[in-house]
């Protein structure tokens, strides 16, 4: 019969508290050196995110304009956040009933419209001083313009600047650029690549 023996060690070992205290200590190092970096990354998704997004509606908007040769409306008011698109069947920049609305949302939080310290221009740039695009059945559009974003930075000089512009009157090309601190640039444009903050 085999009885245990008191002086003979277990080949089972658990963690001391010196080894505990040592994970926690790198983790707490990860999570400190990481977390910012998680933060940039989910500013800039929503960045791209609402550039993608407003790219997307100026693009349908025209594409419905033609498609149906009639006028359509893409509007962006700051005030309420609220982002409306529809047919324009009376001509009249104003959403009436039964007339068909392409897009209702509002922007998402932690996104502003906004424009940069020391851009000319403010937060919604052309467009003859609305904040709306109208796209004529021919796909033109009356004025051009931009609907410029900011992410929610703590510091004005730590923010990313984006702006979706509409541009030339003829053929209403919709594009993203991103403000250098200087001027803004398109992704292939310049000679640096995009930085973000």
């Amino acid at each position: 019969m085999n009885t245990p023996n008191p002086t003979r060690r277990s080949s089972r070992r658990g963690f001391t508290l010196i080894e505990l205290i040592v994970v926690m200590m790198v983790l707490a190092m990860l999570v400190t050196i990481g977390f910012p970096a998680l933060q940039n990354q989910i500013r800039r998704s929503k960045m791209m995110g609402i550039a993608t997004e407003t790219t997307n509606g100026l693009r349908l908007a025209r594409y419905q304009a033609i498609k149906n040769s009639r006028s359509t409306v893409y509007s962006l008011n700051p005030a309420n956040r609220e982002i409306l698109s529809w047919v324009d069947d009376n001509d009249d920049g104003i959403l009436d009933a039964g007339e068909e609305v392409l897009i209702r949302t509002t922007l998402r939080a932690g996104l502003y419209v906004m424009n940069p310290p020391g851009s000319m221009g403010g937060p919604i740039e052309g467009f003859n001083g609305t904040t709306m695009v109208r796209f004529n059945a021919d796909g033109s559009v009356d004025a051009i313009g931009a609907y410029r974003f900011a992410d929610d930075a703590v510091a004005v000089d730590a923010r990313n600047f984006l702006e979706v512009g509409v541009r030339p009157r003829s053929v209403a090309r919709v594009e993203i650029r991103k403000w250098d601190g200087a001027a803004w640039w398109g992704q292939d444009e310049g000679t640096n690549p995009w930085v973000w903050y």
